[in-house]
């Protein structure tokens, strides 16, 4: 699949394909593409990205293009596997969405997921449905991962983790028996104190055994309040009920942090 074309189908905006387009036909790319290639190893790929972050520099452009010109070599393994080519735009969109965030956040389309995104050029994350599943062979496990645009209600969840199953049975039967599990703010157990009964986050919480809890972690700022970790408590936004009842917590000196849980099954595990 061209680059252009993934790109497009994707929903890249206009003026970001432009500039793409412009970087991919010039001598840098011509430099970075063997490591852009190496993206596409799921071995390689993370030290690649490194190379990358030295020989590009600050250049969100060009990181943008390595990552799109990698998803683009790996269609042909979808392809070979008998993959549905709407997980594999799924996955991929992650480009757009990410793009969109920072947009929000920022003003300006900026991509700076690339310490991110060589999970889905190397075919070790693949969103099913509403939810991302990362594979994980040292631990034997698979990572769920909730997108920002994704629908959490309880009967998409369900959908999803259904359509799983049937994915990891199908096309990677390695990992059909590794357990579920899950790392996020969304598991922490002090949401509780701020959600009402009933919530999307609190049914999603009771499908997991929480393992561990990690009180000082403050990525839940980004995902709720579009913030920075070192943002004062007292200028965080109260648009919605979820934010004033976190900053509510929070300026009481309570914390919400993040926690890692595993899919409460009987077997623990995609079946």
């Amino acid at each position: 699949m061209k680059l252009e074309y993934l790109a497009e189908s994707i929903g890249l905006p206009g003026e970001v394909l432009e500039e793409g387009k412009r970087w991919l036909n010039g001598p840098e790319f011509a430099l970075a593409e063997p490591l852009a290639r190496r993206l596409t190893q799921a071995d390689a790929a993370r030290k690649a990205q490194l190379a990358l972050e030295e020989q590009l520099g600050d250049n969100p452009i060009g990181m943008l293009v390595c990552h799109l010109y990698a998803a683009g070599l790996v269609q042909d393994w979808y392809v070979r596997r008998g993959i549905p080519e709407q997980v594999y735009l799924d996955t991929m969109g992650c480009f757009t969405r990410f793009l969109e965030e920072t947009r929000r956040n920022t003003g300006a389309y900026r991509f700076d997921r690339g310490f991110w995104t060589y999970r889905q050029t190397s075919m070790q994350l693949f969103r099913i449905g509403q939810l991302e599943y990362e594979i994980l062979p040292e631990e034997k496990a698979v990572s769920l991962h909730i997108p920002s645009d994704a629908d959490f209600s309880p009967g998409a969840v369900d959908a999803s983790l259904a359509q799983a199953k049937d994915f990891f049975e199908s096309f990677q039967p390695e990992c059909a028996q590794w357990p579920l599990v899950c790392l996020s703010w969304l598991l922490s157990p002090e949401l509780k104190k701020v959600l009402k009964e009933g919530s999307n986050i609190l049914s999603f919480q009771r499908r997991f055994q929480i393992l561990q809890v990690y009180p000082q972690e403050k990525g839940f700022l980004q995902w709720v309040f579009g913030a920075e970790p070192s943002a004062p408590v007292e200028a965080l936004p109260e648009n919605t009920s979820m934010q004033r009842g976190i900053k509510r917590l929070l300026l009481a000196g309570g914390s919400i942090g993040s926690a890692k849980g595993i899919l409460n099954t009987t077997a623990a595990s995609l079946r």
